[in-house]
């Protein structure tokens, strides 16, 4: 299989390299982010595509920083039932966990890694909070059981976090995600505990709540972390299982009140969309999507990750999944 991964940016080695691999077919991907402004892999990049190639017992063949093309080899021979990553970055669990997913769905099968390093909370890129609440419960309600025990937290750029995840795939049921009404929103702010003097989480929250005419339940976190960060989420609880979540980090110079007010612009949009998941979760369905005929959910709206993703899933199985606009938001369906 040969895929030419100039269609898109990382996302396309999220989706077309798990869904060979799972059906024992060999890829070669060319171009691999060939239109960003820093061509090729990124560490996460090949963090991702070290873990199903060990899951799957495939060689793996130009996984190097920069390079813009890799070929997987499969040898069922090879294959790690709980294979480890040992990362020296901060790269970012959640990217490396989508990978994972996209694995399980497309082999059907359960699967386990441990992990020391990387970053749980990083620029580009869910949190692990959303991990936890948001994308665990969508996830739950179609069919996959996710459990993500984190010993140790990270933020950019040491990262230097650790912990296990554990996939149950129990099967894709069919799915038609509709917005449900709020139930709660829970807000988590979050700071490394060099940074608690200044009690930066508690100014993050001042900042939300100064901002936001809500009620929320709110919770406050300090972690023992190699490099000093900070985050502060907000995760729309809707009374049907779903869940949206938004987050802003933390950055030298920026007050930690400022944070916490970007936090609920961000909330509001996700309020008045009608849309059944948000932006992150978006593509992240895509695949679960395509193995589950007669499903739908409904996004904010198109983006280039839905749109690549789309594309590749049409390329590597045959499957074309459709979309249309209604008013402001679009349905996917299959």
């Amino acid at each position: 299989m040969e895929i030419d991964g100039a269609i898109g940016g990382g996302s396309v080695l999220r989706v077309a390299v798990p869904l060979a691999l799972a059906t024992k077919n060999d890829i070669r991907v060319y171009n691999i982010r060939a239109n960003r402004k820093k061509p090729g892999l990124r560490n996460q990049h090949i963090l991702g595509l070290q873990l199903v190639s060990k899951l799957s017992g495939a060689e793996l063949i130009g996984a190097d920083v920069g390079s813009t093309e890799i070929s997987l080899y499969v040898d069922k021979n090879k294959v790690e039932t709980r294979p480890h990553l040992e990362i020296s970055t901060a790269a970012s669990i959640s990217l490396i966990l989508q990978i994972a997913i996209n694995y399980s769905i497309a082999s059907q099968s359960s699967l386990s890694f441990t992990f020391n390093g990387g970053g749980t909370y990083t620029n580009w890129s869910p949190n692990i909070d959303y991990c936890n609440i948001v994308q665990r419960s969508i996830f739950k309600k179609i069919g996959m059981d996710i459990s993500i025990k984190i010993d140790k937290h990270g933020y950019f750029p040491k990262g230097g976090a650790s912990g296990k995840i554990d996939i149950n795939f129990i099967g894709i049921n069919k799915f038609n995600l509709k917005k449900g009404n709020i139930q709660m929103l829970k807000v988590i702010s979050t700071s490394a505990n060099q940074l608690k003097t200044a009690n930066v989480a508690e100014r993050q929250l001042i900042g939300f709540e100064e901002n936001y005419s809500g009620g929320i339940e709110k919770k406050i976190v300090y972690y023992d972390t190699s490099s000093p960060g900070s985050t502060i989420s907000a995760f729309i609880i809707y009374d049907n299982g779903l869940s949206k979540g938004s987050s802003v980090n933390g950055e030298r110079g920026l007050k930690a009140e400022v944070v916490g007010k970007k936090l609920t612009e961000l909330v509001k949009m996700d309020i008045d969309s009608d849309a059944a998941v948000d932006r992150f979760m978006a593509d992240q369905l895509l695949l679960a999507l395509a193995m589950s005929r007669g499903s739908s959910y409904t996004i904010p709206g198109m983006s280039n990750h839905v749109s690549t993703n789309i594309e590749v899933i049409r390329l590597t199985t045959g499957i074309t999944l459709k979309y249309r606009e209604i008013k402001d938001i679009v349905e996917l369906s299959h």
